[in-house]
């Protein structure tokens, strides 16, 4: 099965989000679940959903349509993100964090 690349993600949602917008309708998040091509496809889009520096992490992106600028706020789907650190956890049996190792 071949899978979408993150450049043809961002460009199907910047297009749907600027439909949505010409059709008076306002999109003010999207959720999705942690998978690497929908995280490069929204930081293609302006946002930085993963980063070493917390602070540097921006959880929204804007686009421009009729004129006006739109902010779209990006979710992870919560239980989705437990069941991929669990199934990492599972995988590689310990994780190094910061303050100790995770077993």
């Amino acid at each position: 099965m071949k899978k979408m690349s993150s450049t043809m993600l961002s460009e199907l949602l910047k297009s749907a989000l600027i439909l949505c917008s010409e059709n008076k309708l306002r999109v003010h998040s999207l959720t999705f679940n942690g998978n690497t091509s929908n995280c490069s496809a929204v930081n293609k889009l302006g946002a930085q959903i993963f980063s070493s520096n917390y602070k540097d992490i921006k959880y929204y992106f804007s686009y421009i349509s009729d004129g006006k600028e739109h902010i779209v706020k990006v979710i992870l789907d919560l239980c989705h993100m437990l069941k991929l650190a669990r199934n990492a956890l599972a995988s590689y049996k310990e994780i190094e964090s910061p303050e100790d190792i995770i077993k």
